[in-house]
């Protein structure tokens, strides 16, 4: 097409497609602003955080003894002082915790046991329900007996 045969566009026309590309830009840019001005804002956020804490926690790497080695106005006692307390502190929590007692286990004196010698297909439940006791009855009574363990032959203690 020549240009005197291309088509006129009408003026409402026109403004129709000025404002349909405003919008298709303040579309795109939109949330490219919004992601500038939040960077931005956190940026300034940190920076107004880590002035007011002298450095921020994230990146402390100073040992107690340089913290209080850097501390103005304070006296030679004053350090000795708090580097006596971080000592103690590292030494207490070098010491390992004290453990509890364990109870011993309940032996019943040998008057009071029986020996039973174990016979083909018997198990200790089965033991200990012909005369009236729970496994953990004999187990109690026989330091070191694995009830899944027991031998034909073999001679272990029952309670009376």
């Amino acid at each position: 097409m020549s240009e005197d045969k291309k088509p006129k566009l009408s003026n409402a026309i026109k403004k129709e497609l000025q404002i349909e590309t405003k919008l298709t830009v303040g579309r795109v840019l939109w949330p490219i602003f919004t992601i500038i001005l939040f960077l931005l804002a956190s940026f300034y956020l940190f920076k107004v955080y880590t002035k007011s804490k002298g450095t921020s926690a994230i990146m402390e790497t100073k040992s107690p003894e340089e913290k209080i080695e850097n501390k103005p106005d304070i006296t030679q006692e004053q350090i000795d002082k708090e580097k006596a307390d971080a000592e103690a502190a590292a030494k207490a929590a070098e010491t390992p915790a004290p453990t509890p007692a364990v109870a011993a286990p309940v032996v019943t004196p040998a008057a009071t046991t029986t020996d039973y010698t174990v016979k083909e297909g018997d198990t200790l439940s089965g033991i200990a329900a012909t005369i009236g006791i729970s496994s953990a009855d004999i187990v109690a009574v026989n330091p070191g007996l694995v009830p899944e363990n027991i031998q034909v032959g073999q001679v272990i203690k029952l309670p009376k």
